[in-house]
């Protein structure tokens, strides 16, 4: 590089410190770290984001708690969860966390591969069944968040659960995510120490994650079984005549209107037809009958007919494969109930002799129901005044809209979860005031 060129890179590096220095930003050139080394122009993109406030979102939509973990972090615990430390501002309706690491050569090994903080909030208000993530903090040296403009009730008398999560620029986990809970009713620190307050309409709902129960496949029930079937090749029910004699199947159920019957759940393992080899002896002059007892292989799955729904005679099921109501996509449809999949093994003279066959429940799911939602109005439009401080406008007039979340259709454990609870309410920024009332201390 010439000497006038490295005067210039220095020069932009100076200009872009002293930004960041005056403006009092986590954002940096180097990811937080200010280290030159660090330098990085991609970096100096993020000093001024876009601002989204007029709309929600920008946090992702998804819990950084359950990103990978990086490799070689996996015992990286050195974000101190008892340092965890939480305030509140009745007046400014702020809230906010700090968290702090070990002071360690194992926690600065591993907090030297992170570069950004996910931040996942909850209230008591929704019993933290309603979850929202901010945009990251970036910065490995950042140690602070805060928010404001929560919904109505959202705060107040509730307490609130902060989820930090330490990432690298893969959003990969470095280590582990610590949780503060604060108690509104007992703070005592102010925040007066935690940066610029994040305004909650830049949150991304995760949607109701507590309300959804965990999917655990059930294994049927029952030990009463039909009686088994005669001797049988084919349709002939083999007595032990000449042409009525040697190897067939016995077929048997899982008798289903048993009263200790209780039907698989959730894709549990369940068989509910068999089939097996029998044998009935020939009269001694009597030509010999196939030999039908050589299965190869093991139970194979019938891929072709997939899983349909169980409402058939096990033992002599459609041989048409349209006469089936197949299940597609890994569910079976709202309202019903596992399907069954066929498994066989072919005889070694699959033109005499049938295949055995086993009817299985198949691991499926309910179909998902997605829930349906929506913010309405919740009262007139009013007007918020402004906030003087001496002759400084602390917050200037505007005019909002109260807003009511009203579901229309609750999800099933397989839908996706509405963005708020029903009933949740906010209050959103729908028009600024008039110069002339936005004016402080005239």
């Amino acid at each position: 590089m010439s000497g006038d060129g490295a005067i210039l890179a220095v020069g932009m590096m100076a200009c872009f410190f002293s930004a960041v220095m005056s403006a009092g930003l986590s954002y940096t050139c180097t990811g937080g770290s200010f280290d030159p080394d660090d330098f990085d122009t991609k970096k100096c993109l993020d000093l001024f984001p876009e601002d989204t406030s007029g709309g929600g979102g920008g946090g992702g939509t998804t819990n950084p708690a359950t990103n990978p973990t990086a490799p070689g972090t996996e015992t990286c615990t050195y974000l101190y969860e008892d340092k965890l430390t939480t305030c509140y501002d009745v007046n400014s309706g702020e809230a906010g966390v700090r968290w702090e690491w070990l002071d360690s050569d194992e926690a600065e090994a591993c907090k030297a591969g992170v570069t950004k903080y996910g931040i996942v909030i909850s209230s008591s208000q929704y019993n933290h069944n309603v979850k929202y993530k901010f945009p990251d903090i970036i910065g490995r040296d950042s140690n602070a968040f805060k928010f404001n403009g929560a919904p109505g009730g959202f705060l107040g008398g509730q307490n609130i659960k902060f989820e930090i999560t330490p990432m690298n620029d893969r959003d990969e986990k470095i280590g582990n995510t610590v949780t503060a809970t604060l108690d509104t009713n007992n703070s005592s620190e102010t925040c007066n120490a935690h940066g610029n307050a994040v305004p909650f309409s830049k949150a991304t709902s995760l949607g109701a994650v507590g309300l959804k129960p965990n999917l655990t496949p059930t294994p049927c029930q029952g030990n009463t079984y039909t009686p088994p079937s005669a001797c049988m090749r084919g349709d002939v029910v083999l007595d032990g005549t000449p042409s009525k004699c040697g190897q067939g199947m016995i077929n048997w159920a899982l008798d289903t209107s048993a009263a200790d019957y209780v039907a698989a759940k959730d894709g549990g393992a369940c068989t509910l037809a068999h089939s097996r080899v029998c044998e009935v002896p020939c009269p001694p002059d009597a030509p010999p009958p196939p030999a039908c007892n050589e299965y190869v292989l093991g139970w194979q799955e019938n891929l072709g007919l997939g899983c349909v729904a169980d409402n058939f005679n096990h033992s002599t099921p459609p041989t048409d494969e349209n006469a089936y109501t197949k299940y597609t996509g890994g569910y079976y449809p709202v309202g019903g109930s596992d399907g069954v999949k066929q498994f066989y093994k072919l005889s070694t003279d699959p033109q005499n002799c049938p295949k055995l066959t086993e009817w299985r429940a198949c691991g499926y799911t309910e179909a998902p129901v997605n829930c349906v939602g929506q913010w309405i109005n919740n009262g007139a439009e009013y007007l918020k005044s402004k906030q003087c401080n001496g002759c400084t406008c602390t917050r200037a007039a505007a005019y909002y809209q109260p807003k009511k979340y009203k579901v229309t259709t609750q999800a099933n454990a397989t839908g996706a979860a509405c963005e708020a609870v029903d009933g949740a309410t906010k209050e959103i920024k729908t028009r600024p005031c008039p110069a002339m009332c936005c004016r402080c201390c005239h």
